[in-house]
Formats: C-alpha cells, sequence, structure tokens
C-alpha cells in the first residue's frame, strides 16, 4: 500500500510541474479483499474500470514503445522522474522488496539502457543517465518547487488526478472537489428524506452519492436539526472540559481557571 500510495503521490507532482497543457497521467490504485471470518487465504484484486484500448509504453526488460505521441513521451519520462524525484531509492529492494516478476535493480538498469531523455525529460531538468546507472554514481535534481495545481477527485471510490482551476467545486461541501466523471452523478443521486424531529416529519434533499463516495452513512436529519444535535454535542464536550480542568484546578489548590481555555 506504502508503495501505491508513493506512486500517487510521484503522479500528482509530475503533473503539476508540467501543467494543464500535457495530458494528464494517472496512477490506479488497487484494493485487495479478504473473506472475513474462515474462509481461507484467497483474496481478491479489485480496481477501478478503464475504458479504451490499452497501450503498452514500457516494460522492465528494456522494451520502450517507439510511438512520438505525447502521451507516450509523457509516460516514459514520468518513470524517469519517478527514480529522479526519489533520489534512486523508489526501487531499493531495502525498502521496496523486489521479485523476479519486476527483475529487481537489473529490470531498472534495463530502463536506464534503452530509455533516451526527450523534451519533458529537459523540462524537468532530470539530471540522471544511463552512464550514471552502470557506475552507480548518481546525480540527483536536489531543488524542486511546491506546486498546488492537481488533486484527486474527492470521491474515495474514484481518486482521479485532475487539474484544480478545471475541477467541479460544490458549495454545499467545501473543499471538495469532483472529477467530470464524477459530477454528474452527485445530480444524479439526490434523493428526498425524512427528518423526524421538531414538528413532526418533514422532508429534505440530501446529495446521496456524496456521502457514500466517502465511505459515511447518508445522514438522516435535516440540515437544521443536524446543527442543533451538532451544537448540544459540543456543548456537552465543552462542559465536560470545564468540568474536567475545574476538578484538576481543585486538586492543585487553585481558586480558579482561565476563561480563555474552554474549547
Amino acid at each position: 500500500m506504502r508503495a501505491q500510495a508513493l506512486c500517487k503521490a510521484f503522479a500528482l507532482e509530475f503533473n503539476a510541474l508540467l501543467g494543464s497543457e500535457h495530458e494528464l497521467l494517472d496512477f490506479f490504485v488497487t484494493t485487495a479483499l479478504k473473506r472475513r471470518g474462515a474462509g481461507g487465504d484467497d483474496c481478491v484484486s479489485l480496481e477501478p474500470f478503464i475504458p479504451g484500448e490499452y497501450v503498452k509504453y514500457n516494460n522492465n526488460c528494456g522494451w520502450v514503445n517507439d510511438s512520438d505521441g505525447e502521451i507516450n513521451k509523457a509516460a516514459l519520462a514520468s518513470s524517469h522522474f519517478t527514480f529522479e524525484r526519489s533520489w534512486g531509492s523508489f526501487l531499493d529492494e531495502k525498502r521496496f522488496p523486489l521479485n523476479d516478476t519486476n527483475l529487481g535493480d537489473a529490470g531498472f538498469k534495463f530502463f536506464f539502457t534503452s530509455h533516451k531523455c526527450n523534451d519533458i525529460c529537459s523540462r524537468l531538468n532530470l539530471r540522471t543517465t544511463k552512464e550514471q546507472c552502470a557506475s552507480v554514481d548518481f546525480q540527483f535534481r536536489e531543488d524542486w518547487p511546491t506546486m498546488n495545481t492537481t488533486l484527486c477527485c474527492s470521491s474515495k471510490l474514484c481518486r482521479r488526478i485532475i487539474q484544480l482551476a478545471a475541477a467541479n467545486k460544490f458549495s454545499d461541501f467545501a473543499g471538495h472537489f469532483l472529477c467530470d466523471g464524477c459530477w454528474p452523478q452527485l445530480q444524479k443521486f439526490m434523493d428526498t428524506y425524512y427528518c423526524e424531529e421538531g414538528d413532526g416529519p418533514h422532508e429534505f434533499a440530501m446529495f446521496r452519492f456524496f456521502y457514500e463516495s466517502q465511505g459515511e452513512p447518508v445522514p438522516q436529519k435535516c440540515v437544521k436539526h443536524r446543527e442543533i444535535a451538532q451544537s448540544m454535542s459540543n456543548a456537552a464536550s465543552v462542559g465536560a472540559s470545564l468540568w474536567n480542568r475545574s476538578k484538576t484546578a481543585d486538586s492543585l489548590g487553585k481558586k480558579s481557571s482561565s476563561g480563555r481555555i474552554w474549547g
């Protein structure tokens, strides 16, 4: 899981450094599911469906797609960027155990043997070369700008990388951004519920997709009564905090506690 998280983080930064004029690259995280209880050790791998034609750009044996398309160049440059950005440690066997499938360090040497830096590598000022790989004497770029122009779709069922400037923002859920694929679903799955609080049952609308995409239950109260319940909960928490502080003050022989400390 840590390796997947790093790949996603590298993809976010790679896209941010190149800006909005190039095609976004992404890393899709897979999930391993295991049956609860006495069901054996079998696991199921779950990953998002990716429509379209599958195209391979390189492999660990040194093969490289000879297409001169922009996506191909970006894909090859991203492999180079990942190594450079991690200071050569991302494929370190001590941190990420490698196996016969990806050929370990030999597979990485195969990549550098066939890799030819393109204009994207130059834009990113990548310094590692196949000569350095052969001598195991690397020179890495030491400074990287902080970029906040890309982010992941807020839907935990998606997490697609998107440009911040093009993200769909929703005022009801501040700080959350949706990709173009999830945004229509937000509007599509807006349902009517009944709140039982107050003077009697009354209807309220709720974006069911948002809560399901966060792995949270859909609220069963309207906004007004959720705010009232939250206020009462906060008041109870503050009261308990003040009570605990007063007990502590009494035990220490203090006459009062500061009114500034209430939260």
